[in-house]
């Protein structure tokens, strides 16, 4: 057999799009490739006045398998371009290429440092990472004669397993790289998550700097909210500073982080929280755009036709708040795919009660996309005595046959403090000063997002059949529920 070009990968997905548009199910305006498997997004970059964006790509199959590096950009990270894809395997030398990063030499041409697998190197305990080389454009790619540049070699004395997801920065004169893995130690666990560092002049001569962080300081374990599972291997870090602190984000049965103090090379962690409280929102990447915010996109693990796998979850802004907690919010340029709009004024929902949000008929012709955004606020200041006890509430957002269904739901359960979509949830505890629940949910066929409040977030894979409908209807408990309102838009297609 013949190893394949990209020429011949190019080709496969574009045999596959035209198939893979056609799937009802498909997400029309979150950001996916045009055919075939997607997973992680890698090195964003705001660069030459455009946002690039690069993910894992198996251009043959909807499945996972030989990695190479999609490629999408974007002026304003509503509308994508699609472009050629940007490498793949060197087959004589390896046969992956997995996530990494994306950052400006010292000539300003883009270098993309990525984790390299090969036949003969398995990934657990012999990955490398590799440079390769774009041009001005970003439109051509050159793997770096000298690779790897980094290898297990600058680990001396320590076992690292796992080794991989370069995440590269430039400071100062020099360049810095967060790379995850675990530590095989004696005396701790045996596997003990870690991001490790280095530092390097020119992104090729590296030395290992030191262990950033570890899940088990002086076989203390970190301290975590209790939706918050660790595990025993970090994938995917990501590592940058906000306002005067520092951000860890790792990959782990989920997504965490921590706000922190980075001196002297070594991260210290403040507690860690979920990222977004459901693992199909996994492996997100981050960069800076032209504006300063700091911008963070998943991974929405959706499965399609046969002929798509994967898209991007809506990109995020996030900033640290005073608690050591981030917030947490879609980028406000979504606006521009709002369309036709509908507005429910402020509602009381009666105990043991539901009530639809709209007309049936009228609804249905509203939403024959199936692409929508929601917003809607539930007041939370009800009372039993003197003690606030926000009320329990539901809204339908798919209709199944079993009305008592959690599947096609959004709500909060305020007994445990959780707020849920489907069969996902997460903890939420009202904040002094907070008077409602504010939520966008988010709605593109069976990909559901929902954010609340600006500081928790949600992502879920509904599924559903092609003539699913969306029914909002609002359901209340023992408790009365205030509705304070709600906003309902079609949201245009970005991938048609």
């Amino acid at each position: 057999m013949n190893t394949p070009t990209l020429a011949d990968a190019q080709a496969a997905v574009d045999a596959a799009s035209k198939t893979a548009k056609q799937d009802p199910n498909r997400p029309i305006y979150h950001a996916i490739c045009p055919a075939n498997w997607m997973n992680d997004p890698n090195g964003p970059i705001a660069i030459n006045g455009e946002i690039h964006v690069f993910y894992q790509h198996n251009p043959f199959k909807a499945d996972w398998g030989p990695m190479y590096w999609g490629h999408m950009k974007s002026k304003d990270m509503v509308y994508w371009t699609h472009l050629p894809i940007a490498f793949g395997p060197s087959w004589d030398s390896e046969n992956g290429c997995w996530s990494g990063c994306c950052v400006q030499g010292a000539d300003d041409l883009p270098r993309a440092l990525y984790t390299s697998v090969g036949p003969d190197r398995p990934a657990l305990t012999d990955s490398e990472q590799w440079l390769a080389i774009g041009s001005q454009d970003m439109a051509k790619w050159k793997k770096f004669k000298g690779n790897p540049v980094m290898t297990h070699k600058l680990h001396s004395g320590l076992r690292i397993e796992d080794w991989r997801d370069p995440c590269a920065w430039r400071e100062g004169g020099s360049y810095y790289c967060a790379v995850g893995g675990h530590l095989v130690q004696d005396d701790t666990p045996k596997n003990n998550p870690s991001v490790f560092l280095y530092k390097s002049p020119d992104l090729v001569r590296w030395q290992f700097v030191g262990v950033l962080y570890t899940r088990f300081h002086d076989k203390i374990d970190a301290d975590a909210d209790e939706n918050v599972k660790l595990g025993t291997n970090w994938e995917c870090p990501l590592f940058f500073p906000l306002g005067d602190k520092h951000v860890l984000e790792v990959s782990v049965n989920g997504t965490a982080y921590s706000i922190g103090e980075f001196k002297n090379n070594r991260f210290t962690a403040g507690r860690w929280h979920a990222l977004d409280n459901s693992a199909t929102f996994y492996a997100p990447n981050t960069f800076a755009d032209f504006q300063g915010r700091r911008i963070i996109i998943g991974w929405v693990l959706a499965r399609g036709n046969g002929t798509w796998n994967g898209c991007f979850s809506l990109p995020r802004v996030v900033a640290a708040r005073p608690n050591g907690t981030l917030s947490i919010e879609p980028i406000p340029e979504l606006a521009k795919l709002r369309d036709k709009h509908l507005h429910r004024d402020a509602l009381s929902i009666p105990p043991n009660t539901s009530i639809p949000m709209f007309d049936e008929k009228s609804f249905s012709s509203f939403t024959k996309t199936r692409a929508l955004e929601c917003a809607f606020q539930v007041d939370m200041t009800q009372k039993v005595g003197e003690k606030p006890v926000p009320p329990a509430f539901d809204v339908q957002v798919y209709a199944f046959k079993k009305v008592t269904s959690v599947m096609g739901c959004v709500g909060y359960e305020p007994e445990d403090s959780l707020l849920f979509l489907g069969n996902k949830s997460g903890p939420f505890t009202i904040e002094t000063g907070e008077e409602s629940l504010n939520a966008r949910l988010f709605i593109d066929r069976q990909v559901v997002e929902i954010y609340v409040n600006n500081r928790w977030a949600l992502t879920h894979v509904i599924e559903i059949t092609p003539d699913q409908a969306i029914k909002l209807v609002v359901s209340s408990q023992e408790a009365p529920v205030e509705l304070r309102n709600m906003d309902c838009w079609n949201l245009k297609s970005i991938n048609m």
